[in-house]
């Protein structure tokens, strides 16, 4: 699953990067808040991957596009990518074996009650991690000067 997102997502940076960067770079000469992102993204460029892939602050479809037309190098980018959408696929897969044991306690019967404590107690740490995980990279995009606060 990390896998084929890492592929997918680098396949749609280098579209971007080869079919569209030049095209871009001159509307975006326009916006003074784009060149600034670029900026920060070609000088920390994993840092800020690793962080962007971590909050929900834009979709990781546009994330892949927006980090082409920068001046982030194609290597760290994938790198970047590959180690900060693990966290988040470890939730949904999480969540996925909780909802096969719901579905097997269902056709079994039950499941007895420690089994669901323990199932409990691991989606609450799961979900804790992950939010915490969020929160930090939210407050370090803002630091960067990408988006709000966190609350």
């Amino acid at each position: 699953m990390v896998v084929s997102a890492t592929i997918g997502a680098a396949l749609a940076f280098l579209l971007a990067r080869y079919l569209f960067r030049k095209r871009l770079k001159r509307l975006i000469k326009k916006w003074p808040k784009f060149e600034a992102v670029d900026a920060a993204v070609t000088e920390d460029g994993w840092k800020v991957v690793v962080l962007m892939r971590l909050s929900p602050l834009i979709p990781f479809n546009l994330q892949n596009y927006v980090f082409g037309i920068t001046g982030i190098g194609f290597a760290p980018y994938v790198a970047a990518t590959f180690v900060g959408i693990m966290p988040g696929t470890a939730f949904y897969l999480y969540l996925g074996v909780l909802g096969r044991a719901v579905a097997d306690s269902s056709a079994a019967g039950g499941g007895g009650p420690l089994r669901w404590v323990f199932l409990g107690i691991g989606l609450a740490a799961t979900a804790a991690v992950a939010f915490l995980i969020t929160w930090k990279a939210r407050a370090k995009l803002k630091d960067a000067g990408f988006g709000r606060a966190p609350n």
